[in-house]
């Protein structure tokens, strides 16, 4: 600063060239601080305060977001992809897991030792003034730990080392439940096409089973994988599909065939394996045991492409979770949700 003041003494009588020497000056110490505060990595579009996130799940239309807040026992609902509050629902117990169908979440949550509970979280009657409520209670196994539903909203599966669930959906307050044992069925992870369920074993092993007699399934051909299924998950348009497994690989398969033939393998341990499609392509996004994201391109599932970590603005230090609806990506902290557009 006593440099600047001294230039400018000097330069009194040129009054032009003290007012360039000024600006000059001042931009010199402007810029640095303007860069280092700029955040590297994709801006985040939307981001919102999340409570003790638990879990979250967005409706397969895409117009709600779910996300379970452990520290009050609620259910939060808002509009997709803006994030704007619609609506908090107490809920029976501490949620552990959330799914979406078209317009109505599923949350489990931890009830007692003996068994966990599904609250149905659906729109409400206008009479009431509610937008969203309870509309129907399911009991399962004890120990759930996620639950998914197929792409059609027709069908779902809640599960965990206690036991699994098949549920019918054919509306928010009509839903078949059929019970699985963990022995018959050691199911670690599952995912649908509409017609098909496939589920990961932990020991090893992926298998489908056929949902063309309802719910009451029996067990569909087995796949040889020589590891245990960490997540499953299948894109939306039903062609390709995704498994991480123990032994630190993914495994591509396509889930049209019998035998869920293997299209490839990918050298990465994951988490969670979610696809994100656009019309220029179709990505694989990978949550790594370290929290780190990475981002595969598979438009051509036989020949993919690694492109790296994503780096994103914002993110939050450690990510618990991620989940996807066509370009959007959502990633949430302990405390925090953020909805990107990630760019290849």
């Amino acid at each position: 600063m006593m440099t600047m003041m001294m230039m400018m003494t000097m330069s009194i009588k040129r009054p032009g060239l003290t007012l360039l020497i000024a600006g000059l000056c001042l931009m010199a110490l402007i810029l640095p601080v303007a860069a280092q505060d700029q955040p590297s990595g994709q801006q985040p579009l939307f981001s919102m305060e999340a409570g003790d996130f638990r879990a979250l799940a967005v409706t397969t239309k895409g117009e709600r977001l779910f996300v379970a807040d452990g520290e009050n026992n609620q259910v939060r609902v808002f509009s997709f992809p803006d994030l704007e509050s619609i609506t908090t629902i107490a809920l029976d117990g501490t949620p552990v897991a959330v799914a979406a169908a078209d317009d109505y979440g599923l949350v489990a949550v931890r009830f007692d030792a003996t068994f966990d509970l599904i609250q149905v979280i659906g729109p409400g009657m206008a009479r009431r003034g509610s937008t969203y409520e309870p509309v129907n209670f399911i009991d399962t196994a004890a120990g759930v730990q996620a639950i998914a539903i197929a792409p059609n909203s027709r069908w779902g599966i809640a599960y965990g080392p206690g036991g699994s669930t098949v549920l019918e959906l054919i509306s928010a307050s009509n839903i078949n439940s059929v019970p699985l044992s963990a022995d018959a069925y050691p199911i670690s992870s599952g995912a649908f096409t509409a017609d098909r369920l496939y589920w990961g074993m932990a020991d090893a092993g992926l298998a489908w089973s056929s949902l063309a007699s309802g719910p009451a399934i029996t067990p569909g051909a087995v796949t040889d994988v020589d590891a245990g299924t960490v997540h499953l998950a299948i894109n939306p348009s039903l062609s390709l599909g995704a498994a991480a497994l123990s032994d630190d690989t993914v495994l591509l398969f396509a889930p049209t065939s019998d035998s869920s033939e293997a299209v490839a393998a990918l050298d990465v341990a994951a988490r969670e394996v979610h696809f994100l499609t656009t019309e220029q392509g179709e990505w694989l996004i990978l949550l790594t045991p370290d929290g780190t994201i990475r981002m595969y391109e598979v438009t051509d599932p036989t020949a993919p492409v690694d492109l790296g970590v994503l780096e994103l603005a914002d993110a939050p230090a450690s990510v618990r979770a991620l989940a996807t609806h066509n370009e959007f990506l959502v990633v949430a902290g302990s405390q925090q949700v953020d909805v990107y557009t990630p760019a290849p």
